[in-house]
C-alpha cells in the first residue's frame, strides 16, 4: 500500500446513497455510501496530497470522522483493487520519461 496515494484518473460517480467507482471500461464497482464519506474519501486522494496517516484528519476537516485504522483498510482495498498509485513517484522518473507518460495518457483519452 502506497504511504502517499493517490487515486489514479478513473471515473468516481456519487449517485444517491452509492459511489460508483469505474475501474475499467466495462467495470463498475458500486459501493454503499450512506453518509458521504466513501466519496469524501476518494476526492481527497484523488488530490494526492496526504501521507496515509494525514488521511483521517483530512476527512475529519470535511465533517467525516474516521479512525486510522477504518481509512487504512479501506486504502488497502482501494491498493488491491488497482486504482491508487504513489503520488510521491513521479518525482523519481526523468524529464523524458515523464513526458512520454504523459504524451500515452493523452492518447488513451481518446478512447
Amino acid at each position: 500500500m502506497p504511504s502517499s496515494p493517490r487515486l489514479k484518473s478513473v471515473p468516481v460517480y456519487g449517485h444517491g446513497n452509492t459511489v460508483v467507482l469505474c475501474r475499467r471500461s466495462l467495470e463498475r464497482t458500486y459501493l454503499a455510501d450512506p453518509t458521504g464519506a466513501v466519496l469524501a474519501l476518494l476526492k481527497v486522494l484523488a488530490r494526492g496530497e496526504y501521507q496515509l496517516e494525514q488521511l483521517p484528519a483530512a476527512l475529519g476537516s470535511l465533517g467525516h470522522l474516521a479512525t486510522g485504522d477504518d481509512v487504512a483498510r479501506v486504502v488497502g482495498q482501494l491498493d488491491d483493487w488497482g486504482v491508487l498509485e504513489r503520488a510521491d513517484s513521479t518525482d523519481q522518473l526523468d524529464a523524458a520519461t515523464q513526458q512520454r507518460h504523459a504524451s500515452n495518457l493523452r492518447y488513451y483519452d481518446l478512447f
